[in-house]
């Protein structure tokens, strides 16, 4: 478990977030609402989730937090292009905006590998041996073939035993 505010690449995406944020009110209040909707939670997800991983119960959990975090980033870079393409906002500003999130997968993306290289130099940990799970009592199998044992046909209960 670490401090997620010392993590660089969530100061980044939530740096990135709340300019997301100034940009979104600048939209139409009309008719782009979905895109919007989609770009504040895709950009404020980036910052979250690397937040949300820092209090991951293992480093292998934290990983797969900061996987989502990419994807997160990926997904915001998508949107900020839509909204370049629909005119929402000017060229230089759509390249400011992409090259910032691409900047923050890219350190997000450096992190995850460090944090798996750990991993890796950590020694094996030896599997969990299966254990049976203990047969309930008054099981319907006789109690010969309970034991593991094979009655044999010139075994009968009828003869009398001669040790």
């Amino acid at each position: 478990m670490q401090d997620f505010r010392k993590v660089k690449a969530w100061q980044r995406a939530t740096a990135l977030a709340l300019r997301v944020d100034g940009l979104i009110r600048r939209f139409p209040r009309r008719g782009y609402g979905e895109l919007k909707g989609q770009l504040s939670r895709s950009a404020d997800s980036m910052g979250s989730t690397i937040a949300e991983g820092c209090g991951a119960a293992s480093q292998r959990e934290f990983a797969r937090f900061l996987d989502m975090s990419i994807k997160s980033t990926s997904e915001t870079q998508h949107h900020l292009l839509d909204a370049c393409a629909k005119g929402l906002m000017s060229r230089e500003e759509c390249e400011e905006f992409v090259d910032e999130a691409v900047q923050i997968r890219r350190m997000t993306y450096g992190l995850r590998a460090k944090v798996l290289a750990d991993l890796d130099d950590l020694p094996p940990i030896a599997p969990k041996q299966r254990r049976k799970p203990p047969r309930a009592r008054g099981s319907a199998q006789p109690k010969s073939r309970r034991r593991g044992k094979r009655k044999k046909a010139s075994d009968s209960d009828d003869e009398p035993t001669t040790d």
